[in-house]
This record gives C-alpha cells, structure tokens and sequence, in this order.
C-alpha cells in the first residue's frame, strides 16, 4: 500500500483497481510526485508497470520481457528496473500523459541485492511506501 501523507489530513492509500489475485510489489513514486512504478503479475510475468499518482487511469506496462524493483533517477527522466542480473533502463519524456522509449540494458550484475522502500516525494509532500 502506498500512502500520500500530507503536512495536514489524513493519509489516503493510493488504490488501484485490479483483479483479487494480481500482486503488486516495490512501489516508489516519481521525483516530480506525478508517477508511481511498480513491480505486477497483473500481465502475466512479472513486469514493471507505471500509472499516475492521483486518480484511476489504466497503468502503462513499461517492461515488455519482464522486470522487478522499478527505481527513478533523481531526475524523474530515466526508469531503471531489474531483470534477472540486469539492470534496464527506459528514458521518460516529460509531459502530461506518460511517454518513454523502449527500454535498454545498462549492465548485467550479479551485485543485486535489496533496495529500501522509502521514497520521498518532491515540495511539502512526502511519500512512504509500506
């Protein structure tokens, strides 16, 4: 579950409308507090799936051979994510609707390994992944 957390008010889940069996994993939100990535069975596999932060628009798969732990660069203009022993990256192109190019590897590693689950957001909001 992803909570928005506001300087005042109370937290409100991000929710999401898919079927009762999909799983959803590592959320982490964009630098710019429009996006969230996340890992989901929703198509299958194991993918990396994108979808606004506010509202309930249909979310965008990113990865097409499959992908896990999705992480944003610092500023919000690449999605990188793990697949297997590799890293991926796809360039994100800033603009109201989501638009990326096809995602490329960067590097094979077998250096791997868990990624913390706290993201903050930008300006007064924060963002905590739970």
């Amino acid at each position: 579950m992803i909570l928005r957390l506001e300087p005042r008010g109370t937290p409100q889940p991000l929710t999401v409308s898919l079927p009762a069996d999909t799983q959803e994993s590592s959320p982490v939100v964009s630098p710019d507090g429009r996006w969230v990535a996340y890992g989901s069975d929703q198509s299958g596999g194991r993918q990396v799936h994108v979808r606004p932060l506010a509202g309930d628009s249909e979310s965008i798969r990113v990865s097409p051979t499959g992908g896990t732990n999705p992480r944003w660069s610092r500023d919000g203009r690449e999605l990188l994510y793990e697949r297997g022993r590799e890293i991926w990256t796809a360039t994100v192109v800033p603009d109201d609707t989501f638009r990326y190019s096809a995602p490329q590897m960067l590097l094979a590693t077998d250096l791997l390994g868990p990624a913390g689950r706290t993201v903050t957001g930008g300006g007064t909001d924060r963002f905590v992944t739970i």
